[in-house]
């Protein structure tokens, strides 16, 4: 186990240089950006509404309960994102930046895109959730 320790140690001791640093800080700014124009896209979108349109597979098929499932692979997902970045410290400055970019690019078509809400939306509000 220590020598594993040291191993993934000396990675990270050797990546973080000036220049890493700076990308990282670079990609933590584009994605605080990108979480701000998600904010402004989707205000925006309440503010327009739009046309409610149905889907045809999804309004043709039961709907059915898939809560576990997804909280499941999510959770997965996020274990094997954090083994990566940890074996591989590189990753860390793709994914945010990636990830900024991917909220960025989805806030600019959510803006082009004028569908209303759902009337059959469920709409979480602290006093639903028990809060």
């Amino acid at each position: 186990m220590k020598k594993i320790l040291y191993w993934i140690h000396s990675r990270h001791k050797n990546f973080w240089t000036k220049e890493n640093i700076f990308s990282l800080f670079v990609g933590v700014i584009l994605f605080l950006i990108a979480l701000y124009l998600q904010k402004v896209a989707d205000g925006y979108v309440v503010r327009t509404g739009g046309t409610v349109v149905g889907d045809v597979l999804l309004d043709n098929i039961p709907a059915l309960d898939i809560d576990g499932v997804i909280i499941f692979n999510t959770l997965m997902f996020s274990l094997v994102a954090i083994i990566m970045f940890i074996l591989k410290p590189k990753f860390i400055l793709f994914a945010i930046k990636s990830l900024a970019l991917f909220i960025m690019i989805r806030a600019f078509f959510i803006s082009l895109t004028h569908l209303g809400i759902s009337p059959h939306q469920i709409v979480f509000e602290p006093s639903t959730l028990g809060f």
